[in-house]
């Protein structure tokens, strides 16, 4: 399927999760050249700052990219969807594609996609030997486009904690994690879908996903990222404490409603809070807001990956190879 491409553009974050920067560039460079015998040109950017793959990819078009391969983790992968034109309605697919190769932290796209981890060269065999197109969701939350989901609270605050360490891995994340998880404090708001509200209380944690990995595991496990519509998790209580027993009944027993938990699915997502929370995307932080206003943008991007049948996360076939090749004719 790459090989149908005529100008690739190869989008690096050098230091995104634990290999080294030597050896990540060492394997770009090399896929890189292996792109190139198959026909298409092909460019490699490393990224050098925060949101420097949303410049990239938002010159993508005026470069004439046909496709971008994101190398890095899910911040990588969500910076690059920012600056991406989106597929009209009346399009097959988008006018630039995007593919994952997953070098991050926790890469949840990865982990629902069943991509190779750490493993470029491997990757990209498998998007020549076995890559299909398919159309995915984003959501929107205050304007900012996600691939995976948006965090509004507790976890969010642990992860702005977090990456103000420095430091690299998951292990920058378990002490915030339990600080924060532990004496965080609910704020009274209400949570509307569709324009109907739902619940009202005092707020710990609300996640709207896409896709239903969770870091460790899958919160929604029935979650579909092709479906035009989000799902929404939220724990209420006083205290982050409140949410110990909830959270981890869910986590244990993942799709279940439990008592001190809401569930909600939904084109539209409205959460008003008496006080600003923190609110991060795909493992980027955001302004503290207390209006968070979240929709889905259905079938907003198409993304080249290896066809697997154990894949979940799809309600739709991919594009039929057909198609591609008479659009290419």
């Amino acid at each position: 399927m790459i090989e149908q491409a005529k100008n690739v553009g190869i989008i690096c974050n050098p230091i995104a999760g634990t290999l080294s920067e030597a050896k990540i560039i060492t394997q770009v460079n090399q896929i890189g050249k292996k792109i190139q015998t198959h026909g298409p040109k092909v460019q490699i950017y490393y990224t050098e700052r925060r949101g420097h793959a949303t410049e990239i990819a938002a010159s993508a078009k005026e470069k004439e990219h046909d496709l971008l391969i994101s190398v890095g983790g899910d911040g990588t992968f969500g910076e690059i969807i920012k600056g991406l034109p989106l597929k009209e309605p009346d399009e097959t697919k988008s006018q630039i594609i995007v593919a994952p190769i997953c070098t991050g932290t926790f890469d949840l796209l990865g982990q629902d996609l069943l991509l190779p981890k750490n493993q470029p060269e491997e990757a990209i065999e498998e998007l020549f030997t076995r890559g299909v197109l398919r159309n995915i969701d984003l959501g929107s939350i205050n304007g900012e486009r996600f691939v995976n989901l948006a965090d509004v609270g507790a976890s969010a605050k642990a992860v702005k904690a977090a990456q103000k360490s420095g430091r690299r891995g998951k292990g920058r994340y378990y002490l915030p994690g339990l600080i924060h998880g532990i004496t965080y404090k609910g704020i009274y708001g209400k949570l509307s879908v569709n324009d109907k509200e739902v619940f009202d209380g005092y707020i710990l944690q609300t996640w709207f996903e896409n896709t239903p990995s969770l870091v460790f595991t899958k919160l929604r496990p029935e979650a579909t990222c092709d479906d035009g519509e989000l799902e929404s998790e939220s724990f209420f209580g006083r205290r982050g404490f409140n949410a110990a027993i909830p959270g981890l009944r869910a986590m244990k027993t993942p799709g279940k409603q439990f008592p001190g938990s809401h569930y909600s699915k939904g084109g539209k997502f409205i959460l008003t809070l008496d006080e600003s929370t923190a609110i991060q995307i795909d493992g980027t932080p955001l302004p503290d807001a207390h209006t968070i206003k979240v929709h889905v943008i259905p079938s907003a991007i198409t993304i080249l990956i290896p066809d697997n049948k154990e894949v979940t996360v799809f309600s739709k076939p991919p594009i039929p190879r057909l198609y591609l090749l008479l659009s290419r004719a």
